[in-house]
């Protein structure tokens, strides 16, 4: 982090909260999230007990939060870091960033303070990239059915001065479906163009009873809503 002229540290704006059970892949993650934000939030979600040998442990800016609470809950595990990332902010903030990346995902030089940007910039809740448009799409009406203009539950950006948290009971699929209509109705959620990030195993943990519970989320995403998610 940098210091201002006076030599003060100035407030720490730019977060990240990445879910994991220690996958290979979080390295990679870390270490393209590193330069980009000033804390990155780990949400240790495996019994397992880590390997704190590893590169991640002594990552500058890293915090690690171990939840070992069952049933898994990835908008649980979101929340968490939601709320641990609100004991950091100074209380003049006044706004802040926080993006939510999955453990498997690269994210490109760039993407955090490109989002951030547009945040500012529109006023946004929230943003993600990849659009499919050539310029920037802001969406502040509900879901048209079309899956390319929703937001990428994978890696996305929160104002988090706007505090929006996700629905818990949404367990395993939809929890960024409601964070994205969250996100419309409280100043909207942009799509970027470019910047893709890398997805390594899209649906990678998907096991027969969280395909169960994928089914029941939908059905109550739906119900909450009034219309499907997908």
């Amino acid at each position: 982090m940098s210091v201002d002229d006076d030599g003060e540290v100035p407030s720490l704006r730019r977060f990240a909260i990445v879910p994991t059970n220690g996958r290979s892949c979080l390295n990679r993650c870390l270490q393209a999230l590193v330069d980009q934000v000033d804390v990155t939030v780990v949400v240790w979600t495996s019994s397992a007990v880590p390997n704190t040998d590893d590169v991640v442990w002594s990552m500058p800016g890293v915090h690690v939060l171990f939840d070992l609470e069952q049933p898994k809950n990835i908008s649980r595990w979101w929340n968490l870091g939601l709320d641990y990332v609100d004991t950091m902010i100074s209380p003049d903030a006044g706004w802040w960033h926080t993006a939510v990346i999955n453990d498997d995902v690269i994210i490109p030089p760039g993407w955090f303070a490109t989002l951030a940007e547009t945040i500012t910039r529109h006023d946004l809740a929230a943003a993600c990239s990849g659009g499919r448009e050539y310029s920037l799409r802001i969406h502040t009406k509900p879901f048209d059915g079309n899956i390319f203009t929703r937001l990428q539950g994978f890696a996305f950006m929160l104002a988090g001065e706007k505090q929006l948290r996700v629905d818990e009971e949404l367990v395993w699929w939809c929890g960024d479906n409601d964070l994205d209509h969250k996100a419309r109705k409280a100043g909207g959620m942009g799509m970027v163009p470019g910047f893709h990030v890398e997805h390594l195993y899209p649906n990678g943990q998907m096991t027969p009873d969280l395909q169960v519970q994928a089914g029941k989320d939908c059905a109550l995403f739906a119900a909450k809503w009034g219309f499907p998610a997908f």
